[in-house]
């Protein structure tokens, strides 16, 4: 088995100081190779304090602290057979500014699969998500939440 060296100090510097674009681009990517791989989930990035906004017209349109995140999550995530896995297609960062374009779908207790795309803003802190704006089919995930895990 091939012995992997570390990467040069010059390398680990420049990582270290990289620019923020560069940083928040790389957190969010990791995040999702892990969420996909089943490690984690891109949710484990979130601020204790974030606020999430769902755009769009709806039910589960609207902006949520944590507490009514997850109370909007419950009956969706209830509904799934797995987790979802998510095929993620552009990252673009400036700054603190992150912009995540993705896929995701998930086979449905009740038969079928969910599928969705989507568009993330997300704003990050200090390598975490403190607030989110995003884009979907709402009709389709609001299906789902209505379904629960019947």
């Amino acid at each position: 088995m091939p012995i992997i060296a570390p990467p040069p100090p010059a390398i680990v510097a420049l990582q270290a100081h990289a620019p923020a674009d560069t940083r928040n681009a790389a957190i969010v990517r990791t995040a999702f190779a892990d969420w996909r791989a089943g490690r984690r989930s891109i949710f484990d990035l979130l601020a204790p304090d974030f606020r999430w906004t769902i755009e769009g017209s709806g039910p589960s349109a609207g902006t949520y602290d944590r507490q009514s995140f997850d109370a909007l999550l419950e009956p969706f995530n209830a509904a799934l057979a797995a987790p979802l896995l998510p095929s993620l297609q552009t990252v673009v960062a400036n700054g603190d500014q992150v912009v995540v374009r993705f896929s995701a779908t998930a086979p449905l207790k009740g038969g079928g699969t969910y599928r969705n795309r989507y568009a993330w803003f997300l704003t990050m802190r200090d390598g975490r998500i403190a607030r989110v704006t995003a884009f979907l089919d709402l009709s389709a995930f609001d299906a789902v939440r209505e379904r629960g895990g019947d």
